[in-house]
């Protein structure tokens, strides 16, 4: 395992990049505090300090897996069996909380590769050429993926209070080589988190290329960066640029859904005609048997720790037929049933998938109907082609069936929950929707008690180690 840093803090302090012998993601190899008139001199080298951002993500305290396990972890469409991630299945986390260090560490440590890079490029803009404009859209997609990250962990939702004016996450966008006190920065607030983040997906969809040839999943493009302004916009509750981002993805014509869900996942089916943008792994370059996204979400008996099950909460969901081809992709083994959606126990190379074409088309349904408050056949007709793919005996959505706006509405919250269920997005649905977690189980399958929106622990606590070392960083309530 690597070295922890301890805080953001001394990861300002260091100059961290990464890289490597080829330009395959998956091929990358780190390389620690290179120092930076090593690191530009050719293009080639820009590009490999490119990938190391990627890398940065790929963290296995972050988005390789646990980033997403936390989200789902926090809800209640899974049971932790094993008790490994009790403190934040039971919300009982202290500040001293080891997950909470680590994600926090990670993240940062992410957000500082960007920095790094992004500042190495435009002091070598001659070297980088005219792809100097593409590579620091990529550092900045990854900056702002990293902090949207942190922010949904770390901070209450953005409707929190009225102005997004609640403790966010500090806001980094320069690296820091020589630690002075400038450098102990307060939590910005959670408006200001976002104008960053939108900031930086508008710089990265302006100058990101249509494709990324073979790397085009692992490599952000401009749709991956409209995709993932949509989802910034939507959490944000502005609906009329989350459709017109989405509109953008829809338009191109470049992603279409599988004709089974089944196919966008498992090995050889990670850069499928749906998949926008996945964290890459492979079986030389993946997360430990401890953090790894099949070991957690598999049975002991498949090889994997068997740490998560589905809840019987979303089993019988009404809504959720049991005909519903997407209940293919589970599995019982005893009491339990586990999701198939990771099944390379194997060599722990599973991507992790941040953003999946159902999302585009169901984000825009729902923003144009918030928006206007009016149920529209385009709306309607983009819920029934994801839901249709695993419709088998379930009658089809039609206009009639949706007398108010917000019963579409609903129906699209229940149709995310479904198809994007396991992929670390059931907390944030919740939180912007202003509802806590209700029907959580444990692992004999009796009820849990309910959470409320805005409760103190549905968040994370910031790392005692780094409060103790900044006074300007204010910890959350309840810790």
């Amino acid at each position: 395992m690597k070295k922890r840093f301890l805080s953001y803090i001394s990861l300002a302090a260091a100059v961290i990049l990464l890289q490597a012998a080829c330009t395959k993601v998956t091929d990358i190899q780190p390389v620690d505090r290179i120092s930076s008139d090593l690191s530009f001199t050719t293009p080639d080298k820009i590009n490999a300090d490119v990938i190391g951002v990627y890398d940065g993500l790929q963290s296995p305290e972050f988005l390789a897996g646990r980033s997403l396990v936390y989200s789902d972890v926090l809800g209640e469409d899974v049971i932790d069996i094993t008790g490994f991630f009790n403190t934040i299945f039971h919300y009982t986390m202290l500040a001293s909380d080891p997950y909470a260090a680590n994600e926090w560490t990670a993240g940062y440590a992410a957000i500082q590769k960007a920095n790094r890079v992004i500042e190495g490029i435009q002091a070598n803009l001659s070297v980088a050429g005219t792809s100097a404009n593409t590579y620091i859209g990529e550092c900045r997609f990854a900056r702002a993926l990293a902090m949207l990250t942190l922010v949904d962990h770390y901070a209450h939702p953005y409707n929190f209070t009225a102005d997004a004016s609640h403790p966010g996450i500090p806001v980094i966008i320069k690296s820091s080589v020589n630690f002075t006190s400038a450098d102990l920065v307060a939590r910005n607030t959670v408006a200001e988190v976002y104008t960053q983040m939108i900031s930086d997906l508008q710089f990265a969809e302006a100058n990101l290329l249509a494709s990324q040839g073979d790397a085009n999943v692992q490599r952000a493009n401009k749709y991956a960066a409209s995709a993932l302004l949509a989802r910034v916009y939507l959490y944000k509750g502005d609906y009329a640029n989350a459709k017109l981002e989405e509109e953008k993805v829809i338009g191109a014509g470049v992603y279409r859904l599988n004709a089974d869900q089944s196919a966008s996942f498992g090995p050889g089916n990670y850069q499928s005609s749906e998949s926008v943008f996945s964290i890459s792994n492979n079986a030389k370059d993946n997360p430990n048997t401890n953090n790894a996204l099949p070991m957690h979400y598999s049975p002991i008996s498949a090889g994997g720790r068997g740490d998560l099950v589905i809840s019987k909460t979303f089993l019988n969901l009404p809504g959720f037929a049991a005909d519903d081809k997407r209940r293919k992709l589970m599995t019982v083994n005893g009491n339990y049933t586990y999701t198939a959606k990771y099944p390379d126990v194997a060599t722990r190379g599973d991507w992790a998938p941040i953003i999946r074409y159902p999302e585009v088309l169901l984000t825009a349904a729902e923003a144009s109907v918030r928006q206007t408050n009016v149920v529209d056949q385009t709306a309607l007709d983009r819920l029934n082609l994801v839901r249709d793919r695993s419709r088998v005996s379930a009658t089809q959505y039609t206009m009639a069936g949706f007398p108010t706006a917000q019963s579409f509405i609903d129906a699209i919250l229940l149709e995310r929950r479904i198809e994007l269920a396991f992929e670390g997005h059931r907390i944030e649905d919740l939180g912007r929707n202003k509802q806590g977690v209700t029907g959580k189980q444990a692992d004999d399958y009796s009820p849990i008690t309910p959470v409320p929106y805005g409760a103190d622990h549905l968040i994370f606590p910031i790392p005692q180690y780094d409060t103790k070392l900044n006074a300007n960083l204010k910890q959350n309530p309840g810790y």
